[in-house]
């Protein structure tokens, strides 16, 4: 299966009112949005998980753009292995805190030092993952959808116009 996590955007302040509810930090309004749409554009999800209250609100926007229903799930990596055993060759989507995501990773390394020491925030992991154990990494912390400057395009119809300037000539 492949199991893609996602780091929640940048939550570093508690509502005001004291309802307990995360709001974006500084630069966290624009965050899970710009993640939403890029997962949103790739399309051909089976299922998504918000691990932990700040993750909510980024399933959240990831539902909107891909049409899931985040489900609940606890901030663990022990509950991942769950996830995993309940969606054989499913795609599978999982937001999550950065001590999750670490954890997990440290697993499929054999590792026992932290590997992602400052992981950023709506950053993607990807992991190939099936119910014996083995895990692969496919890609780490990658943050793409927050450089690009226009909505997330699914990268399989890119037309290099991103490196064009305003004659249309290609930059180097």
């Amino acid at each position: 299966m492949e199991l893609i996590f996602v780091q929640h955007a940048d939550a570093a302040t508690r509502d005001v009112d004291g309802g307990g509810a995360f709001v974006p930090g500084a630069t966290g309004g624009h965050q899970a949005p710009a993640v939403a749409r890029r997962l949103g554009a790739e399309g051909g999800w089976d299922a998504l998980y918000a691990a932990g209250p700040p993750a909510a609100d980024t399933a959240a926007a990831i539902g909107a753009a891909t049409g899931l229903t985040p489900r609940s799930s606890p901030a663990t990596a022990d509950a991942v292995d769950a996830v995993i055993a309940d969606h054989p060759g499913q795609r599978v989507l999982v937001c999550a805190c950065p001590q999750v995501i670490d954890e997990i990773v440290r697993r499929a390394f054999g590792v026992a030092a932290q590997v992602v020491r400052s992981p950023d925030p709506t950053g993607i992991t990807r992991i190939m993952a099936s119910r014996t154990g083995h895990r692969e990494i496919v890609s780490l912390n990658d943050t793409a959808h927050l450089r690009v400057g226009e909505p997330f395009r699914n990268v399989a119809n890119h037309d290099n116009s991103l490196n064009n300037n305003e004659t249309g000539k290609a930059q180097p």
